[in-house]
């Protein structure tokens, strides 16, 4: 009988149709395997001998038999035909033992060199025999049986990470990872498959282990045993979100640059910045740009068009000219900044030339200090207040900014003329004027300092600690003399500091209940803690029975929370359902964290054993 030309299929009498995700080369070794062939190519009765190695060929002839129903417009197989060549297995089969155990066929998603997870089963695809070591190739002529007989099905399994499982499911085109928590990559996309294909390539190539051998990356991927732990690599990079990714970018930064003198952090980004342009790139190309800006400690200058403007323009490396040009600073002020270790700075060498780099950030942190440092004396002029007076404030520890003499060069005691006008601001700012009886600073200090220990620095703190208000601001006066006190409020808080009064302001009250001090006010606003007030004054103290009292009525939601580790929404939920809610329910202003009072809890089960040892 005449051979017909070509690849020809004969029609076999076991002839089931191949599966819509089956490998063509799997399905061929199936169906020779049902029929008792001792060779799939029996199937072929052609002049021509099949092809193998190219899944695409393989479609083509499958399909040219009309028995195997093979469908070259199911969008599996035309994703075959667009891939490229290196991406795929070719004359060998990855496989998952459970899936071929329970379905008894290679699925095609598993030939992709980047492919190295079942995501059905979550665990490591193989491609070899457990028991021989050979690889699961053409020869084989059944599914489960290797040529040396081992079952190759018959193996330890093993669970594959949450970022491999994610890469698995991004290649295999999910549209919806089971893990949407990823800030840098959309779970929604417009990729085709050879696009996606591509980027997983693209970041295994700069791997340490590959990076510098060409045909070593191809190679790489070809053997599950390698490919493995590069996509391993892979997967952090792209699907653990900020941590992963910056690791990656840490690694290839370290490796400088390659034996031809390349730098590859350069090439990476400008490669990747060129060749992947989809707006769900973004977030990677966000995240590098911030790693750049924290990181690279080089220039960034126009030249660099892949970056915007804002990248350009917040980058934190500029040259000693540059930094002197646009902050309006004399060389030498800049060069004791450098000598002071205040500014950091770094020296590069580009070929014969040297240059100095500054670190912008420590430069803008710091311009005041640079430009404005100032001696005690005119430190003392600005507040109004006497060299001994000002000496006592700096030994309080009230400045954070002092520069010792003999410090880097400096001969006399310096400090921060932005500190010191601000020290000076936050006293005074926003007094009115006077309309009651009261007293100057300098009379407080005159007629109190014998009787108040430490009186400068006491009353001070007192008026930062909001326990002694400022009432205004003495007109013809500057500095620190220029406060007026209402004699009311000032005896009121000198009773309470000489009987060492029990009741507390509403900051210390923050403290002691371990708040913020806005959300304190709002529980004082609202009643929730009680206060007093003495002499008809404006100032609101609380007592320790006040907040014992909010203690024992009152329980946090936050606290609640953390003590029975439950999430506290779920919580919230639990006690609604219970017709339990928050005392701020039906209040048009709602407080910053939700309160309940004590009593409604107590027959909760869920939570009734957590509640004594909660305070509030």
């Amino acid at each position: 009988m005449k051979r017909i030309t070509g690849v020809h299929f004969i029609k076999p009498l076991i002839h089931p149709p191949i599966y819509k995700d089956e490998s063509p080369l799997g399905y061929l070794v199936r169906v020779a395997e049902l029929n008792r062939y001792s060779s799939f190519r029996w199937l072929n009765q052609g002049t021509k001998m099949l092809n193998v190695g190219s899944s695409r060929d393989l479609y083509s002839n499958l399909a040219s038999a009309e028995w195997t129903k093979c469908d070259l417009d199911n969008v599996l197989v035309k994703d075959v035909f667009t891939a490229e060549k290196r991406h795929l297995i070719v004359k060998k089969l990855r496989f998952c033992p459970l899936c071929i155990r329970q379905y008894g066929y290679y699925k095609m998603h598993w030939q992709y060199r980047a492919a190295i997870a079942c995501v059905e089963h979550e665990i490591w695809l193989h491609d070899a025999c457990h028991y021989c070591g050979k690889d699961v190739a053409q020869r084989n002529t059944r599914i489960r049986l290797c040529d040396c007989g081992f079952d190759i099905t018959d193996v330890d399994v093993e669970r594959v990470s949450d970022e491999v499982l994610l890469m698995q499911l991004f290649l295999e085109g999910a549209t919806e990872p089971k893990d949407t928590n990823l800030p840098l990559l959309k779970a929604r996309h417009d990729l085709t498959k050879n696009e996606r294909v591509n980027i997983l390539h693209f970041f295994a190539k700069w791997l340490p282990s590959s990076v510098f051998f060409k045909k070593e990356r191809v190679i790489l991927l070809r053997e599950m045993s390698t490919a493995q732990d590069v996509m391993m690599d892979v997967a952090e990079a792209l699907f653990t979100g900020h941590a992963g990714y910056h690791n990656f970018l840490k690694r290839l930064h370290a490796l400088g640059n390659s034996p031809s003198g390349v730098d590859l952090f350069t090439k990476f980004y400008r490669d990747f910045y060129s060749n992947f342009t989809k707006p769900c790139f973004q977030g990677y190309k966000k995240y590098l740009e911030q790693y750049l800006n924290k990181y690279w400690e080089k220039p960034l200058t126009k030249r660099n068009l892949h970056f915007d403007k804002q990248t350009l323009e917040s980058h934190p490396w500029i040259s000693f000219q540059t930094a002197c040009r646009e902050y309006d600073l004399h060389k030498s002020e800049l060069n004791s900044a450098l000598l002071k270790r205040i500014v950091r700075s770094k020296i590069s060498k580009i070929e014969n030339r040297t240059f100095t780099l500054i670190f912008k950030p420590d430069l803008e942190a710091r311009l005041y200090r640079i430009k404005d440092l100032i001696c005690a004396k005119e430190s003392a002029s600005i507040l109004g207040v006497t060299k001994l007076q000002f000496s006592k404030l700096q030994e309080s520890g009230c400045f954070d900014v002092m520069i010792k003499p003999d410090t880097y060069g400096n001969s006399i005691w310096q400090f921060s003329r932005d500190e010191i006008l601000h020290y000076k601001n936050m006293l005074l700012q926003d007094l009115a004027e006077v309309t009651v009886d009261y007293w100057t600073f300098p009379e407080l200090l005159k007629f109190f300092g014998g009787q108040i220990d430490n009186s400068l620095i006491t009353i001070l703190k007192a008026i930062e600690e909001k326990k002694l208000k400022v009432f205004t601001k003495l007109k013809g006066a500057s500095g620190l003399p220029s406060m007026v006190f209402d004699k009311n409020d000032f005896m009121e808080w000198y009773e309470c500091y000489k009987a060492e009064d029990e009741l507390l302001s509403i900051p210390t009250t923050a403290k002691l209940l371990g708040l913020q001090q806005q959300f304190t006010y709002q529980l004082v606003d609202m009643g929730l803690i009680e206060t007093q007030s003495k002499n008809s004054t404006s100032l609101r103290w609380v007592s320790k029975k006040h907040i014992d009292d909010f203690r024992e009525r009152y329980v946090l939601l936050s606290k609640l929370a953390k003590q029975s580790q439950l999430n506290s929404r779920a919580l919230m939920n639990h006690l609604a359902d219970r017709d339990i809610y928050p005392v701020d329910e039906q209040w048009e202003t709602p407080l910053r964290q939700k309160v309940y009072e004590r009593k409604n809890l107590e027959n909760v089960q869920l939570i009734a054993d957590y509640l004594p040892f909660i305070s509030p």
